[in-house]
């Protein structure tokens, strides 16, 4: 049985279109392709099975990628910044007894410049989605904050959605 991936009612099939069945979700008036409907009112996984390498993707890429794919990127591309902004750090502070040909190496630190300006724009794109999206944006992302947020994605995830009250007393009693 088709259910609605927010509510978890049981999907009307509307047909196929350009070789894609569709569905209809009466209480959220909503209609989804196959591949955005649930199965017997379990919950999608809101955890990738795995994580697209590389976080040099488009603003519009990157706002279709999953909370939980961008927190890893935005490790990953911290780190990369981190150590780009360092090495910049460090050319840029030599002493003028220790360059030997200032033309030489302004043409060295032009390239490593401008990998950090878009390694800057990347990390405050991915940091303002999660913003968007989680509400937040951690100071520092750990293996353990990353194996957090997995595994209560996975645990929130295997919820079904089903409607019930447990009965514990008789009403009007």
């Amino acid at each position: 049985m088709k259910t609605c991936k927010y509510c978890g009612t049981t999907l009307y099939f509307l047909g196929e279109y350009q070789n894609k069945l569709h569905f209809h979700c009466s209480y959220c008036d909503l209609s989804f392709g196959i591949d955005e409907t649930c199965e017997n009112r379990k919950r999608k996984q809101s955890v990738p099975e795995y994580y697209n390498q590389g976080y040099y993707k488009s603003t519009k890429e990157l706002l279709s990628i999953n909370t939980v794919e961008l927190f890893h990127m935005l490790k990953e591309c911290r780190s990369d910044w981190y150590n780009t902004f360092s090495i910049l750090s460090r050319l840029m502070n030599l002493d003028e007894n220790e360059i030997p040909d200032k033309q030489e190496m302004d043409q060295a630190v032009k390239p490593l410049y401008d990998e950090y300006v878009k390694l800057t724009k990347q990390k405050f794109i991915i940091e303002n989605i999660l913003l968007e999206k989680a509400g937040f944006v951690p100071e520092k992302i750990t293996e353990d904050f990353l194996s957090m947020i997995v595994s209560e994605g996975r645990n929130s995830s295997n919820k079904p959605m089903y409607i019930y009250i447990k009965k514990n007393k008789k009403i009007g009693a």
